[in-house]
């Protein structure tokens, strides 16, 4: 075999494999993470990513078979929504019991909005806050928020 026809075959056998692998699914480069069993009992406490406030703060506590969420507050300084601006403002949800499946849960209140989350880890959570307080008078946005825990 000649020098020129070997490394056309080279480059074909490189190309086939690039089509064949590099564009498959199993080639993402954005690794995903399935969600994880919470720790029973857990407290969790993170930042909300909010540029309408000065600090946004939730805290999350986990039943103690780890199969729900029992209890949810929010921490504001400095909010500002559509309606109210400027102030500081705590919203607590206990007695919950937002079943969580599969690692993910979803809170519905009519005092703080929406709040979805998935466990990364036993004492890691992330997800997104759709923030609409006095009951649906303040829109106030959605944002991401992560917390951690014991």
């Amino acid at each position: 075999m000649k020098r020129k026809d070997l490394i056309k075959n080279v480059w074909g056998i490189g190309l086939t494999l690039l089509l064949l692998f590099g564009c498959s699914p199993q080639a993402s480069l954005t690794p995903t993470v399935a969600p994880a069993k919470p720790k029973p009992g857990a407290t969790l406490v993170g930042t909300i990513a909010m540029d309408w406030a000065k600090s946004a703060q939730i805290t999350l506590k986990v039943s103690d078979d780890g199969k729900a969420i029992t209890s949810v507050r929010v921490d504001f300084t400095n909010i500002r929504c559509e309606k109210s601006t400027g102030g500081s403002m705590t919203t607590e949800i206990d007695g919950l019991n937002a079943p969580i499946t599969g690692g993910k849960f979803e809170v519905k209140s009519s005092s703080i909005g929406e709040i979805s989350g998935r466990f990364t880890s036993p004492t890691a959570v992330q997800g997104t806050v759709h923030l609409d307080f006095f009951d649906g008078n303040d829109e106030c946005g959605t944002w991401e928020w992560s917390a951690t825990g014991n």
